[in-house]
């Protein structure tokens, strides 16, 4: 819910004060969110499935929404399906195949909505929002896409058994913190659970499972859009919330700071296919998006201070190169500074960590503290103190 607000905010949470489930109009009542600021310059916005929480459809930022909420078939249920002991909880890290026509599944409802505004005539310039589910927990998918992924075929992610043993206490109870369980407990972790069961391969298998499930929606979407009379004039952008561990620092889901976690899906096509396959390799953040689209638009900036920057530059220029990293935050305090070879965390109880992605992509080797890298330390945290509340 913090992440979807604040990127349609395009500001931080320690700019906004949106750090959980506050509701945006609550703390922001006059904001113009990103579709708003669209609707205000012409616009017609339109939106199928989650983009906002669904807690907070935010329907004054949309001409027109369907959420599609996923119905009692697709969600968590009982019996589990996976048979995984300790993890029969209220949670929904559960996975497994469901007898379900295609067809009937909320993602291919929410492309076949979006297909459809796309063949639809328009008098004015729209801006379109397509929120799949997938690969949002639980994994129910029908079978022949869990078959993709045959289980002998899966590899494993790279997990040290002592990974944890150099991050400080707020970090370890990240990693071994269930969400409905307050006791960082290894023994109770979903890691040890899910290894238990030998039902690792199983659950990564789903993941791939609901990530090939979305991209098919995707796929569908941006044929229609190539077929329809808008394809030569229309920017699309590809984005997710968040990443997910499938056993990286003994952890699973998001809930964490480290790279897995924060790690996203972030595809721009320009209307005129400018800069096509290029690579940036610098880190960027979800608060960019509101002013990209609005240069990209040639739009005005809004009237509050936006916290990111327009990533625009960098699909004419070989040389741009942006001034401030990215930042991540999860809960009031805990946030994560990045950028193109490092990354760098402060908890609210001031303990850090230290990650050289050039030599350490997988984070294993906490250098915080270390003299050599004191410099980088410096910087990243003088940087974070410019950006917090």
């Amino acid at each position: 819910m913090p992440a979807r607000n604040n990127l349609f905010a395009g500001l931080y949470a320690n700019q906004s004060g949106m750090f959980n489930m506050e509701l945006l109009r609550d703390l922001l009542p006059s904001i113009k969110t990103l579709p708003q600021h669209f609707m205000q310059h012409g616009y017609t916005a339109l939106a199928a499935g989650k983009l906002f929480h669904d807690t907070q459809p935010e329907t004054q930022s949309w001409s027109s929404l369907e959420q599609f909420n996923r119905p009692p078939s697709q969600k968590p249920r009982a019996p589990r399906l996976n048979h995984v002991p300790g993890l029969d909880g209220p949670d929904t890290l559960d996975w497994g195949q469901i007898a379900l026509p295609e067809a009937e599944f909320t993602d291919v409802k929410i492309a076949d909505r979006v297909i459809h505004h796309l063949q639809a005539q328009y008098k004015r310039p729209f801006f379109i929002a397509a929120g799949f589910r997938f690969p949002h927990l639980p994994w129910y998918l029908p079978q022949e896409f869990l078959d993709r992924y045959p289980l002998e075929s899966i590899k494993l992610p790279w997990v040290k058994d002592d990974d944890l043993d150099d991050v400080p206490e707020a970090g370890k109870r990240m990693a071994l913190d269930s969400p409905f369980v307050d006791t960082p407990d290894r023994s109770q972790s979903d890691h040890h659970h899910i290894t238990q069961a030998h039902a690792w391969k199983k659950a990564v298998q789903a993941y791939l499972a609901a990530v090939e499930f979305a991209d098919a929606q995707v796929g569908r979407v941006v044929d229609a859009l190539d077929a329809s009379a808008y394809a030569h004039d229309t920017h699309v952008v590809l984005w997710s919330d968040n990443g997910f561990h499938l056993g990286e620092k003994l952890h699973w889901r998001k809930f964490t700071l480290w790279d897995q976690a924060t790690r996203i899906p972030m595809m721009i096509r320009t209307a005129d296919r400018l800069a096509v396959g290029k690579v940036v390799d610098e880190a960027v953040s979800l608060v960019d998006l509101y002013p990209t689209l609005v240069d990209m638009c040639g739009l005005p900036l809004p009237v509050h201070k936006l916290s990111g920057e327009s990533l625009a530059p960098y699909l004419g220029s070989a040389a741009y190169r942006k001034t401030t990293p990215a930042l991540v935050t999860y809960g009031r305090g805990n946030d994560s500074v990045v950028d193109e070879r490092w990354r760098y965390i402060r908890y609210a109880d001031g303990t850090e960590e230290l990650y050289d992605h050039s030599a350490d992509p997988n984070e294993w080797i906490n250098l915080a503290g270390a003299p050599r890298w004191a410099g980088q330390q410096t910087r990243l945290s003088a940087w974070l103190g410019q950006v917090r509340a």
